[in-house]
């Protein structure tokens, strides 16, 4: 089962590293970061923001935003110059070749419709009004695209 939000969803990726630095996170190569539309759901462009400077010596941070909805999935992996691979910190798991895998999450920020649909009455033609409307069985259905 998926992760669902009712919002727009950001994702913040830290890495810290002494021997990295911004510009050549920026030039691509050694960090990774892959948000991809699942199932033929959301946009396949999401963009990744560049890489930041972050509060700390040796700490940079990038955002993924997910602005619509949509299933998608988020896969993060590198390593540094030396070629240690990324490492988990803080309950995040990352396998022995430093892939961390977010697993799907959908965003769905459409309300359901409620649509109330009368059954077909062969004595009543046009608009209901009154009693009758009252009195005239309906159904009701819940309809979420």
């Amino acid at each position: 089962m998926s992760l669902l939000f009712g919002a727009k969803r950001t994702a913040r990726i830290l890495v810290r590293d002494k021997s990295l630095r911004v510009e050549k996170l920026n030039e691509g190569g050694l960090v990774h970061v892959e948000p991809t539309a699942r199932d033929g759901h959301g946009p396949s462009d999401v963009a990744v923001s560049a890489w930041q400077e972050g509060n700390a010596p040796h700490e940079y941070w990038c955002e993924v935003e997910f602005p619509a909805d949509g299933s998608y999935s988020l896969v993060v992996y590198g390593a540094d110059e030396a070629g240690n691979a990324l490492k988990g910190r803080k309950g995040t798991e990352v396998d022995e070749l430093g892939k961390y895998e977010s697993g799907i999450f959908t965003i769905d920020t459409t309300p359901p419709q409620v649509v109330w649909e009368y059954a077909p009455d062969t004595q009543v033609s046009g608009y209901l009004s009154g009693e009758d409307y009252f009195s005239h069985p309906a159904s009701v259905r819940f309809m979420d695209d």
